[in-house]
């Protein structure tokens, strides 16, 4: 037997060449089959009298009309300012004050009857948490590290759970384990996610749209009941009035934006005929790679409160609206909202009572807003020595989500 040259990989393809050239000079065997079909009286054709074909292509493709829209009347575009849910006020809680008209009364006067504590119940959070935060396989590649110090050091790229898929998981958790406690009220809520609000309003003679998100919206069929109605409100102020921005207008750190004149209507995620239409509670995520400040820097806890009452706003004027109609100035009862803020680990709960709509120098009536201090539900929750731990538990903070259900 002779001795070849050996061959490689980068040889494969002149070996490939070379044994389609072998198998070419193959003789063709008769086996039959075509003495078998002209016995049957079937016709056989050569296959390269199909193959030599000739297809004339023409010289020129007939090109078809383009279709021609006539529009009568063209549409306005308009400038105005957005407020979404990538931006933050830049003077925080004071700013989110001035902006909606509305001073902060003692959080002590806010009856908020918390559910009783229960090993079992809280056991069952605990698994929330691990299941949302640790047992979940979901693997994506997170933002990149940096070092102040370092700026030019690149850290090792981490792989694990978004911030938006925490809050997901998290909230979502929750608010299961609260409908399951509360049996009773299933017949009477809904639960939406991903609930889009779109109010246009006026600021300081600028045109305004906000248009946010409800990353949960729990509904009911009867309205709540004002904080008002049962406290002394003027005993309970905290503040006289609300702040003074002066030299800054409220529509400071806005973005704008060009839009059709006929896309600044009001939406709301209801269709005609809901009965459960009412907002009781929106439970709103903080995702740190969506929501940030225009000039870069992070968000500091003021802004993350003042996020709060902006949400509680919107959705408050615009359950106000649809109750009304889009052109209520004086509303005839009060409307209240409440509100959860969570970034799956520090949660702040806030009420807002919406008196009028109409902005502070229009007014001398005020919104009522009761914010409560910053919850953390946690302290750490991580694997420590292949061991899922989470320490530093709060019970306060489901306590408090499961009478904000409750309510009304």
């Amino acid at each position: 037997m002779r001795a070849t040259q050996v061959l490689l990989q980068q040889h494969h393809g002149r070996m490939f060449r070379r044994h389609w050239k072998l198998q070419g000079h193959r003789k063709l065997i008769d086996n039959g089959a075509l003495k078998s079909l002209k016995e049957r009286g079937i016709q056989v054709e050569n296959a390269l009298d199909v193959v030599n074909d000739k297809v004339v292509l023409p010289h020129r493709f007939p090109l078809k009309p383009l279709i021609t829209v006539e529009v009568s009347n063209a549409v306005e575009l308009v400038q105005h300012f957005i407020f979404d849910d990538s931006n933050v006020l830049v003077s925080g809680l004071d700013h989110a004050k001035n902006f909606t008209n509305s001073i902060e009364i003692l959080s002590e006067s806010l009856n908020v009857a918390t559910a009783e504590s229960d090993f079992s119940r809280h056991d069952l959070v605990k698994r929330c948490i691990k299941s949302s935060l640790l047992y979940d396989a979901y693997q994506e590649k997170l933002p990149k590290r940096t070092d102040p110090e370092r700026p030019a050091w690149n850290f090792p790229r981490d792989y694990g759970i978004t911030d938006r898929r925490r809050n997901l998981l998290l909230c979502n958790r929750m608010i299961q384990l609260c409908s399951s406690l509360n049996p009773q009220l299933l017949a009477h809520r809904r639960t939406l996610s991903d609930a889009t609000f779109r109010v246009p309003l006026e600021r300081d003679g600028e045109k305004v749209l906000m248009s946010l998100r409800a990353d949960i919206l729990l509904t009911s069929s009867e309205e709540l009941e004002a904080p008002s109605t049962s406290i002394d409100v003027n005993e309970n102020k905290k503040d006289e009035d609300v702040p003074d921005l002066h030299p800054m207008t409220s529509t400071v750190s806005l973005t704008k934006e060009i839009t059709p004149v006929n896309q600044l209507v009001d939406s709301s995620p209801f269709v005609y005929g809901f009965s459960k239409c009412n907002v009781h509670t929106a439970i709103v995520h903080y995702n740190s790679t969506e929501t940030a400040n225009i000039h870069d820097l992070d968000v500091s806890q003021d802004q993350f409160l003042s996020r709060s009452l902006m949400k509680a706003y919107a959705f408050a004027l615009a359950e106000a609206r649809r109750r009304y109609g889009a052109d209520i100035e004086n509303l005839p009862h009060p409307v209240t909202v409440q509100c959860v803020h969570t970034d799956s680990k520090d949660f702040h709960f806030a009420v807002l009572q919406l008196n009028t709509v109409k902005d502070n120098t229009l007014t001398d009536e005020r919104n009522f807003y009761w914010s409560l201090p910053i919850q953390t539900l946690y302290e750490t929750c991580e694997y420590s020595s292949g061991k899922p731990v989470i320490e530093g538990y709060n019970p306060s903070v489901f306590n408090t989500l499961l009478a904000f259900c409750r309510n009304n």
